[in-house]
């Protein structure tokens, strides 16, 4: 039928029709639009929650590697403790280890002797670090048996001593002027620099040469009716 032809009610219907279509399909498209910015948002929040998720493992994860480490830690330091080196008396100096052989920092003093190091720590630790350097150093030669100890200087013979206020004694019966004591005291300034000498045959090392304030090595006379000579090592 032509439009022509209907009558007014019909093509008003049609109209109404077409007008009721339209409505219904911006409902839709409305609804559609509102379904999908709530499925952006919960993608979004879904988003978050994964990432968040993951950041919590990744803490978790490295707490839980720390606390191992921590453990290995603890148990090698109380492996380390229970090793206890020997020192009942000085023929077992060989067996007796310092903390410096395992690579630990030393919590006690420490002084140079002949430009070495030497942990303070007990007699006869004390002797075999000394004994160690020894063999190192082709000007010195250390022997000892059950009452001597001798440390042989440029190819003068000192006895060892160790005193209480942390200091390595070295006597001779070698008096201070004799010439054999010149090479241990040029053998001494290639260490430590060259000596101040306060008055004949009185050497200081390691100060400013105004006194014996801060002198780290010292070479004098020994103060015996047999006379000698002795050198100090000062921390």
């Amino acid at each position: 039928m032509r439009l022509e032809d209907m009558t007014k009610t019909q093509l008003l219907n049609i109209i109404l029709r077409k007008d009721d279509v339209e409505t219904r399909l911006r409902a839709e498209i409305a609804t559609l639009k509102r379904e999908n910015k709530r499925m952006g948002k919960v993608c979004w929040t879904r988003t978050i929650g994964i990432c968040l998720l993951f950041a919590v493992i990744c803490i978790a994860s490295f707490a839980l590697a720390s606390c191992g480490n921590s453990n290995q830690h603890n148990h090698r330091e109380d492996w380390l403790d229970t090793i206890k080196p020997t020192d009942s008396n000085l023929l077992q100096e060989e067996e007796h280890y310092t903390t410096q052989d395992w690579g630990l920092e030393a919590a006690i003093d420490t002084i140079t002797f002949f430009g070495k190091p030497v942990v303070m720590d007990n007699q006869t630790n004390i002797l075999h670090q000394i004994r160690m350097i020894a063999e190192k150093d082709s000007m010195l030669t250390y022997t000892t048996d059950v009452d001597t100890r001798v440390l042989t200087v440029c190819g003068v013979g000192f006895g060892v001593n160790v005193h209480g206020d942390n200091s390595i004694v070295l006597i001779s019966s070698t008096q201070v002027d004799d010439p054999r004591i010149i090479p241990i005291v040029k053998y001494l300034n290639g260490i430590y620099g060259e000596a101040y000498e306060d008055e004949p045959d009185n050497y200081w090392w390691g100060t400013d040469g105004c006194s014996s304030v801060g002198a780290i090595v010292r070479l004098r006379p020994l103060h015996s009716e047999e006379g000698g000579c002795v050198i100090i090592f000062n921390p």
